[in-house]
């Protein structure tokens, strides 16, 4: 009996190539679509981020020059106001050191003296009268002071208004005293010696009174030269100024 298939091979299949698949090329990196989203977006952000520098760079600019243009203005006026002050003080005292101001130092040694009985009223009368005109007329001169038109928007602060006001207003008031002082120095002087000594206790009181209430007002004046810079320089007065004996 025959065997089938005895002596014979069989052909072996070969597998059929993959069919051919169209392969997508991708684009470069910044070609492509997310990358080039992402970019504009990042770029976006980066122009609004100098956008908004710049503008505030301006604007701080800005800002610092009105301040600048506001100080500068400040200065101006209050530098005005020390020449103002200047040439009303300048006849009647000098600024001592290390703060303070010396009214009228003649008529304050001569009504000491009056005090400790080393003088008459009779002695003083000629320096208390002058005494007593020039510290008048210095207090009008403050009074008759217009500051409405000189402070008003300047960009003073409150503080800086009250500063000047007060102090025109305060030196003003002391130099008022300080005449009254000195025309009660002079009646002394043609009253009997107890009617005198009276007359001089009280000009005593109301002359140190004076100094205080001045003082407060000079005081004033260099807060407000002082917030602007500016250091009061009144010049000493003569040898021939009533302030200076």
């Amino acid at each position: 009996m025959a065997i089938k298939g005895k002596g014979r091979t069989r052909s072996k299949q070969v597998a059929r190539a993959p069919r051919p698949v169209p392969v997508r090329v991708k684009p470069p990196l910044l070609l492509r679509r997310p990358v080039q989203v992402a970019g504009a977006f990042l770029a976006g952000m980066g122009l609004v981020a100098a956008v908004v520098w710049a503008a505030n760079g301006i604007r701080a600019e800005r800002a610092a020059a009105a301040a600048a243009a506001r100080d500068r203005t400040r200065e101006a006026v209050l530098r005005e106001y020390q020449a103002r002050i200047q040439a009303i003080l300048a006849p009647i005292g000098q600024p001592r050191a290390p703060v303070g101001f010396d009214v009228l130092p003649a008529f304050s040694s001569e009504l000491a003296r009056l005090a400790d009985g080393k003088a008459a009223p009779s002695e003083v009368a000629g320096t208390a009268r002058e005494a007593a005109a020039a510290a008048q007329r210095a207090a009008g001169q403050l009074q008759a002071m217009k500051l409405d038109d000189l402070l008003r928007d300047k960009g003073f602060s409150l503080a800086g208004v009250n500063y000047v006001l007060n102090s025109r207003r305060r030196m003003a008031q002391g130099l008022e005293l300080y005449a009254r002082a000195a025309r009660a120095v002079a009646r002394a002087a043609r009253l009997p010696a107890e009617g005198a000594d009276g007359l001089v206790a009280l000009a005593s009181e109301v002359a140190d009174l004076a100094d205080q209430v001045f003082q407060d007002g000079w005081q004033d004046y260099q807060q407000a030269l002082t917030s602007a810079g500016i250091f009061p320089d009144i010049q000493p007065p003569g040898p021939g100024d009533l302030g200076g004996g």
